[in-house]
């Protein structure tokens, strides 16, 4: 099984969790049990898990995770989106048992919770770790992939509803933005006003920024 006590002592010392063969120090700094205004959630969760992306939950019906190198034997993977680009907070199944991550090998089989393997899934930090190599139990684990939803609706700390307007998508900025930051956005200098939230601080246009769902969009504003 996990090293559970492994586990908690590692995130008490803000620690990710890969491996009981790593000292804590060699573990890289990750999310810890404190909480911190940039991480609490200020939006509901859907009481039912959607079957789509919305603008509190990205839902990632298939997400292929990236392998930690310094792990051996396929025990030890991230999520990142991008490539590169890591994702954390995870909606965990406190909120609804649909929450719960789903775990594929590299043909697409489910592998269950309850297998050999003990898989183990950190919501906060986004690592899936295996106890035991998981192609000891006839899973093809050259690729992981699971089924899960990422929380990307505003948080507390540094939450705007307004920063300056852009002329079109694309000139979005990409530095200094905060999860939570709104802008007007002039559809391509059409005259027409769209809302685009910030959801992430990493990646391109398209990884930072969703338009802003259930808001109007679309006003006539004139020319820009």
């Amino acid at each position: 099984m996990v090293d559970r006590l492994d586990y908690t002592f590692k995130k008490f010392l803000g620690r990710e969790y890969t491996s009981s063969l790593k000292q804590w120090y060699e573990e890289k700094p990750g999310l810890v049990l404190f909480i911190h205004r940039t991480s609490v959630w200020m939006d509901d969760i859907p009481a039912l898990p959607p079957g789509t992306t919305t603008a509190v939950v990205r839902y990632y019906n298939t997400l292929l995770l990236t392998k930690e190198t310094s792990v051996t034997d396929y025990r030890a993977w991230k999520a990142e989106d991008p490539p590169g680009v890591r994702l954390y907070g995870f909606v965990p199944p406190k909120f609804h048992q649909n929450y719960a991550v789903k775990v594929f090998d590299n043909t697409d089989r489910e592998i269950p919770a309850t297998d050999g393997s003990s898989w183990l899934f950190d919501y906060d930090n986004g690592t899936l770790t295996f106890d035991i190599n998981p192609t000891n139990f006839g899973w093809f684990a050259s690729t992981i992939k699971i089924r899960a939803y990422l929380y990307i609706g505003s948080v507390m700390g540094g939450y705007s509803l307004w920063k300056n307007a852009v002329p079109t998508p694309a000139d979005l900025p990409l530095i200094g933005n905060v999860v939570g930051d709104v802008r007007p956005v002039a559809d391509f200098g059409n005259g027409h006003w769209a809302l685009f939230r910030c959801i992430s601080t990493s990646g391109n246009v398209d990884n930072q920024w969703q338009v802003l769902e259930g808001e109007p969009n679309h006003l006539d504003c004139g020319l820009f």
